[in-house]
């Protein structure tokens, strides 16, 4: 049923899994969900325990199982396997990382000679719209994943916070960068360490207070039934800094975010090992994709190849009977003939329909008729493009015939 990384099962084994415990606690088994698990069992022509059925059985009650229809027509032999993916085992949890001291990073009162960055932040945020929540849109469209989302208020403390960063973490060797990406030039922060790249974002916390509804307001919900809102957004003035991948440092009733800025440059620089074992992990999950599609594709043509290999054999029967009756047509043929002497066009059109009497019949070829029952990934490549090739012509076929 099972091999080390798939779970491949047939009708009649999926149908008795579903009548041995509930879809809900099967379907995750599958890394699937119980819904997706009912759309096959239906694609299959599976019969599964309607609602109640479970509850009835606990409750004692004795339920006839429906049995197992046969498959539907519309099913090829190779679709009748239905193959799960293995579900890995839960990771571990991780084991708390010893971290370096934080370094001393001093946020001055005044910007004074800002960083290439933060000089640039400023303008961008001096011709920024407000948006529906009191915060600047630092982009040129409404585009929302953009490195800024702040109030008018906060923009003095924001850039002395980013400044005293970039300036900390260019004396450690890092590159800041500011771009603009994409249509809708969205700000992109990021520091280069160890050659990777690790964003940052800056977030202002919206408030939220009760709406107090305008003369316009009311009078579009009398007339039209406009929708008045509860509450209107503002900018609360707490600030969060994320790193990506890392953690979101926030101001807090116990430190500010000036305050914690010897911690974010630690953990920027600990980022890189975090993206370097995220890629790993994705490569790693990507080739077990691949090693499992590899699987898939085998099984699907393997079934394919050897239902062709018996509708091959079933032709070779047909073509020795077909055979058996040419040749016993020419022997009727030469009775017929007896020690008559024939002309020269009747000899060779008798030698011909012998020839021809001996390439019909397969048995004639024994030593061709033998075919590989498992062939490899790359045989069965070549014969599925060939397959898939025939099935386009005859499809080319059938549109010229019906126009």
């Amino acid at each position: 049923m099972a091999n080390d990384d798939d779970i491949t099962l047939t009708r009649e084994a999926l149908y008795d899994l579903v009548w041995s415990k509930p879809m809900s606690k099967l379907a995750p088994e599958f890394g699937i969900s119980d819904v997706a698990l009912t759309k096959r069992c239906k694609r299959l022509g599976i019969p599964y325990p309607g609602l109640g059925y479970w509850a009835r059985l606990a409750a004692g009650q004795k339920i006839k199982r429906p049995k197992l229809p046969p498959p539907p027509k519309n099913l090829r032999p190779w679709e009748l396997a239905i193959t799960f993916k293995k579900q890995p085992e839960p990771a571990l949890r991780e084991e708390p990382r010893d971290e370096p001291p934080p370094p001393d990073v001093i946020v001055r009162d005044a910007l004074r000679s800002p960083h290439p960055a933060v000089e640039r932040l400023r303008h961008e945020l001096a011709q920024a719209q407000v948006n529906h929540n009191g915060l600047l849109r630092v982009s040129a469209t409404r585009a929302t994943g953009t490195a800024l989302k702040i109030g008018s208020d906060s923009v003095k403390r924001t850039l002395r916070v980013l400044d005293a960063l970039f300036n900390a973490l260019e004396k450690r060797g890092h590159e800041v960068k500011l771009d603009g990406v994409g249509y809708d030039r969205v700000l992109e922060l990021s520091v280069i360490v160890d050659g990777e790249c690790v964003r940052m974002t800056v977030d202002e916390t919206v408030g939220r207070r009760p709406h107090v509804p305008t003369e316009a307001e009311i009078e579009n919900n009398k007339r039209w039934g406009a929708r008045i809102p509860k509450n209107d957004g503002y900018p609360s003035g707490q600030l969060t800094l994320q790193v990506r991948p890392g953690r979101s440092w926030a101001d807090s009733k116990v430190a500010r975010l000036e305050d914690l800025l010897g911690r974010v440059v630690v953990d920027i620089e600990l980022a890189p090992e975090a993206i370097r074992r995220a890629r790993a992990e994705a490569a790693q999950r990507q080739a077990e994709w691949e090693a499992a599609e590899r699987r898939r594709l085998r099984t699907q043509r393997l079934n394919w190849y050897q239902h062709e290999l018996a509708r091959a054999f079933e032709r070779m029967v047909n073509d020795w009977r077909k055979a058996q009756d040419l040749q016993a047509f020419v022997v009727a043929l030469e009775q017929r003939i007896g020690t008559a002497k024939l002309d020269a066009m009747t000899e060779r059109w008798l030698a011909s329909v012998k020839r021809h009497a001996r390439a019909v019949d397969p048995v004639e070829h024994v030593e061709r008729l033998a075919s590989e029952l498992e062939p490899s990934d790359e045989v069965l490549e070549v014969a599925w493009r060939e397959h898939e090739a025939r099935e386009q012509r005859n499809a080319r076929a059938r549109d010229g015939i019906a126009y």
